[in-house]
């Protein structure tokens, strides 16, 4: 039932996604909120932290754009003030 509603809402919104990759997606949401590797591997189900790293985590470009604009800031300000 809860994967035929999936499939509905999938197809009434026009997204292209699986439900395997709600795997995915609650791994990369768990690491962009910084929740412990242990916490997270507990809730999906990994038995270590190598598979939730290297296969199931994935990073947000827009979170990305924060943390690349906050470390050019660093550096812009380093290169301004030179020591």
């Amino acid at each position: 039932m809860v994967y035929d509603r999936f499939k509905k809402m999938i197809k009434e919104n026009d997204i292209d996604m699986t439900f395997h990759d709600l795997r995915h997606l609650n791994a990369s949401i768990m690491l962009m909120l910084g929740v412990p590797d242990k916490y997270a591997m507990e809730r999906g189900g990994w038995a270590t932290d190598s598979v939730l790293k290297s296969v199931y985590q994935q990073t947000f470009s827009s979170e990305r754009k924060k943390i690349d604009s906050y470390f050019n800031s660093i550096i812009s300000k380093s290169e301004d003030d030179p020591a």
